[in-house]
């Protein structure tokens, strides 16, 4: 919930790195003629790239930052462009009746087939492009990464936040969620 990414924002932990992510299933991705049906989509802030490691093969993480853009793995270039050489060539992603079009900001190397995530294809987190495609943007995963280790501070807002939502809320080492 918003409220918890808001506290989780202004923790004191300094060091700490945020990104909401949301996984939107059986979205359709237009590409030319071609349809592809029942895709896996997540929505991220563009933090993201601070927080994995992404292997660039082509285009500039940076460019993610801008509005309807588009970061594909090189699997996922070749399924909807034939080629992994995708920079800038636009994907239509649609629910119902609403369409999207995105251009592609960077093809990155796929992460390992052992991944607790299969991230193929990120999209901004837009609030307003989320609701599009029929999904609650308040209701997302969050990724962080402190640069000091220190989870100290970062546990501690995430205790407050527990007793007061009457949920349950802990912070997960990478190495413990298999990106392999």
């Amino acid at each position: 919930p918003e409220d918890v990414t808001s506290t989780l924002k202004s923790s004191e932990n300094s060091s700490f790195i945020l990104s909401r992510t949301k996984l939107m299933k059986d979205i359709h991705v237009k590409v030319g003629s071609k349809t592809f049906h029942n895709c896996n989509i997540y929505a991220a802030d563009p933090s993201i790239t601070k927080i994995f490691s992404f292997d660039v093969l082509s285009g500039s993480l940076y460019d993610f930052q801008k509005a309807r853009k588009v970061v594909l793995s090189s699997t996922a270039a070749k399924k909807y462009f034939s080629t992994d050489d995708a920079l800038g060539k636009e994907l239509k992603l649609y629910t119902i009746k609403d369409t999207l079009t995105f251009s592609v900001a960077a093809v990155v190397r796929d992460y390992p087939d052992n991944s607790h995530e299969s991230f193929d294809t990120f999209i901004g987190f837009s609030e307003a492009d989320i609701r599009s495609l029929h999904f609650e943007p308040d209701f997302a995963a969050i990724y962080g990464k402190t640069s000091d280790g220190d989870y100290t501070k970062l546990e501690n807002s995430l205790s407050t936040i527990s007793d007061a939502e009457q949920m349950s809320y802990s912070a997960q080492p990478i190495s413990e969620i298999y990106f392999g």
